[in-house]
Formats: structure tokens, sequence, C-alpha cells
């Protein structure tokens, strides 16, 4: 039956869809600030950086993107190596496809959230 079995390709790599989604959260969120963001900044201050000026919060986002961007990429591209060794256990692959996806990338989005709540 053709028809089951792409549907059983599309359940095995609907984990690494998630967890590329998920990877893909916090740059993105990053560059919606930098792109809608507030792009100016506090009266009587300069705008940049050096010499006492600051970055509006739209150019922080766009700075902050410069070293997430690479973090997550290497941080993705480990876990697709995790995800897919815990998917060679069977008591694994009976989880929901999200569940599996979030595992992996779980502790860098903890570590995300309480970087910016703490």
């Amino acid at each position: 039956m053709p028809g089951s079995e792409q549907a059983g390709i599309r359940r095995s790599a609907l984990p690494y869809v998630a967890m590329l989604a998920f990877a893909a959260l916090p740059p993105l969120m990053l560059e919606l600030i930098g792109i809608f963001g507030d792009h100016s900044v506090p009266a009587g201050e300069c705008e940049g950086i050096g010499g006492g000026c600051v970055l509006s919060p739209a150019g922080t986002a766009r700075l902050i993107l410069l070293f997430v961007l690479p973090v997550m990429v290497l941080w993705a591209a480990g876990a697709m190596i995790v995800l897919a060794l815990l998917r060679r256990r069977p008591t694994f692959r009976d989880r929901p496809a999200i569940v599996q996806g979030l595992l992996p990338v779980a502790p860098a989005l903890l570590m995300i959230i309480a970087f910016v709540f703490i």
C-alpha cells in the first residue's frame, strides 16, 4: 500500500521537523523584534555602540541575534543526532512526535527562558 508507506515516512520525519521548528523559535523571535521593535533611542542619548551611546531595542535584538543564531544552529545539529539515537528505542518512538521533537531542544529553550526572566 503506497499510501500507508508515505504516511509512515511522514510520521517518522515529523519529530525532526518539530525539533527544527522549536530550535528556530529564539532566532525567529529576535528577528521579529529587530524588524518590528522600537527603533528609537531614549531622549538625550546617541545611537550606536561605543562612546556612551546606546542601541535601540531593535538594534539590541539584532546584536543578540548574532550570538544566538550560531549557538542554535550548533544545538540543532547536536539535537538531530540525539533525536536519531533516542528514536532507536521503541519506547521513545511510541511518544507523540511533538514530545519527541521537543525533548532534545528543551535544555536550550529552558536556558534561554531562564536568561530572559531571571
